[in-house]
């Protein structure tokens, strides 16, 4: 081979050096650029440097690159690292989107929240607004009541229901009901008589719990024919009917009537034995016995205009502490709605969600 193509073949080799050399270089240009660069160590807690200066402390693990954004302030600053596993960031992004570092915060990590469960879901469902304004606080079947006195066992049965003493407002009961998921029975609250009279007509409305009252829901029938609330004179009430609980005997006496008044146009308005066959008379009782020899006409009148349910009614109506914070409501069903045993109760608002349940 002459010197002319040695030089030939040399040119040519060399190009195809060349072309071959800057193929793989662009490649490991390329093939560098998407695994970004090399990996630098972060630091552990309570041993952070400053990362904007190179300072990393005692950092073990190795984090990735990231930058901020190109259209920042000039508090943008690369900063080669993600937070640390377990760690939080403290600190937050400026006004031009930039991230300004402030350091790490341990947190508790590894907490996760437990999975609710089917039954806990369809509680949360089925729960009325209402729920933990009302409770039911205890529930009597009539089983035994009916078997000893041998009457009808629902005028013993009861389910008692109490207004939470935080509620800010009364609680509408009139719509509710009371139901067993098991059996399926149950019945809806009606409305009540606020101030019933004796021997005249009462007119219902809605039912409202304030705070802390009570209300004994009754399965059986009422003994005067409605619901009620209990008032200072209500005890009169238990005197010829039986009510399950019982009235409390809370009336005033009927010496509280003023009967030792004197003045000078009645001087005697009693004699001292009327006098003291009043302050024996029980309360809440209408006279039924025979009256002693010794107690006149005038003292009888006396007596038996005032120990009567309406007449304390009048007297007392519109004192402090006339109403109780209780209420009486029945039912009017003529057997039994609950079992005696392995029962769920629950009561439900308008909408038929669950307010309350009790079992036993």
């Amino acid at each position: 081979m002459d010197q002319k193509n040695t030089l030939l073949f040399a040119s040519i080799l060399g190009v195809f050096v060349l072309v071959i050399g800057g193929f793989f270089a662009v490649k490991g240009l390329l093939n560098r650029k998407s695994e970004g660069p090399a990996p630098i160590n972060t630091p552990s807690a309570g041993t952070l440097g400053n990362p904007i200066f190179g300072d990393f402390g005692g950092a073990t693990e190795a984090i990735a690159p990231t930058t901020t954004d190109s259209s920042a302030s000039g508090n943008d600053f690369f900063y080669y690292g993600d937070i640390p596993q377990n760690q939080t960031q403290t600190g937050g992004v400026s006004s031009g989107g930039s991230y300004t570092y402030q350091g790490y915060t341990p947190t508790s990590g590894g907490a996760t929240e437990t999975p609710k469960t089917a039954e806990e879901i369809k509680a949360e469902q089925e729960a009325s607004t209402l729920k933990g304004t009302i409770t039911i606080s205890y529930v009597t079947h009539g089983w035994s009541y009916g078997s000893q006195s041998g009457s009808d066992p629902a005028a013993g049965e009861y389910v008692t229901l109490v207004a939470d003493r935080d509620n800010t407002e009364k609680i509408l009961l009139s719509g509710m009901e009371l139901r067993s998921p098991i059996t399926g029975k149950g019945a809806k609250i009606g409305n009540g008589v606020y101030l019933p009279y004796q021997s005249q007509l009462n007119t219902s409305q809605p039912i409202f719990l304030s705070p802390g009252e009570t209300a004994y829901i009754a399965t059986g029938r009422s003994p005067i024919g409605i619901s009620f609330r209990l008032n200072k004179c209500t005890g009169f009430y238990e005197q010829f009917q039986d009510f399950v609980p019982g009235l409390q005997q809370e009336c005033p006496a009927i010496s509280d009537y003023g009967v030792e008044s004197v003045t000078v146009d009645n001087p005697n308005a009693l004699n001292d034995a009327c006098i003291d066959y009043i302050r024996s008379f029980q309360r809440c009782a209408v006279p039924v016995n025979p009256y002693p020899k010794e107690i006149d006409r005038e003292c009888q009148i006396f007596i038996e205009k005032r120990a009567a349910y309406n007449y304390c009614v009048s007297s007392y109506k519109n004192t402090a502490d006339f109403y109780k914070p209780e209420w009486r409501i029945f039912l009017g069903r003529t057997e039994l709605l609950w079992k005696d045993r392995r029962e769920l109760i629950k009561l439900l608002d308008q909408n038929g969600k669950t307010v309350a349940t009790y079992t036993y």
